[in-house]
């Protein structure tokens, strides 16, 4: 859910003109601009040696533009398969294939028990609209304080903070609020605005997020025996290398 919640909350920072979440943390853009900070420094270092072991980390499981390509991979037209009437199970496509996207065929013994029936499952059927509406009532409630991240929120709560309990307001933001000749009625006014387009934006990015939860549990509880090996859809980038690793060689 990492990279679901990344690009959920990137567009609504982007949406409500607060930040652009995914420039600012992504590792390697401030690496190649020469101004990320060390902890993004360390981090990036950390993703190229594990990179080493495991083909691109973080586009595989951190980076938010992977989950759209991984939802719109599933609906392409042209997409590489494996020839069943040819496969011979040897499993050699499984390693050699860097993205770990082969789906293996299910074990002979389980192959004759029945596929697990969709009644079964009906409760996780439910619970798709159920995650999606629980997690968009969690987003509108916790919208204020995502607000935060906008900078004249916190400006508006620096000033309020010193205007109610005497906490003398000195940030760089502050000075500047007092030098610009605007009014504390129009910053507040202004806070109150942006947490509007949070409180509208945020409830969609809960759907989304309670969608994508409640459809991988459902995929996980419900599927057909697998009879031969395939490639997953969403994982798989059609890179080919598998191909090579078979004694067939009758890939598509």
């Amino acid at each position: 859910m990492i990279p679901f919640v990344y690009l959920g909350l990137a567009v609504l920072f982007a949406a409500t003109e607060s930040q652009f979440l995914i420039c600012r943390y992504d590792p390697f853009v401030g690496i190649f601009r020469i101004d990320a900070p060390y902890t993004m420094v360390i981090f990036g270092s950390l993703l190229l040696v594990t990179g080493i072991f495991v083909n691109r980390p973080y586009c595989r499981y951190l980076c938010p533009y992977g989950v759209l390509q991984n939802i719109f991979s599933r609906f392409s037209v042209r997409h590489l398969t494996i020839t069943p009437a040819e496969c011979r199970n040897c499993r050699l496509c499984e390693s050699g294939c860097p993205y770990d996207a082969i789906l293996q065929s299910d074990p002979a013994k389980d192959r004759d028990k029945a596929d697990k029936p969709w009644k079964g499952s009906f409760l996780y059927i439910l619970m798709i609209p159920v995650l999606a509406a629980a997690f968009a009532v969690l987003l509108y409630n916790l919208a204020p304080a995502l607000s935060l991240v906008n900078d004249n929120v916190k400006l508006a709560r620096e000033i309020r903070l010193e205007k109610e309990e005497g906490i003398k307001a000195v940030s760089k933001a502050a000075i500047a609020f007092y030098e610009s000749g605007k009014t504390e009625n129009e910053l507040f006014d202004e806070e109150q605005r942006i947490i509007s387009r949070f409180r509208n934006g945020a409830p969609w990015v809960g759907i989304f997020l309670g969608l994508s939860l409640g459809m991988g549990l459902f995929r996980v509880t419900v599927r057909s025996i697998r009879t031969d090996y395939e490639p997953d859809r969403g994982r798989c980038y059609s890179c080919g290398k598998c191909f090579k690793f078979c004694p067939v060689k009758i890939n598509n």
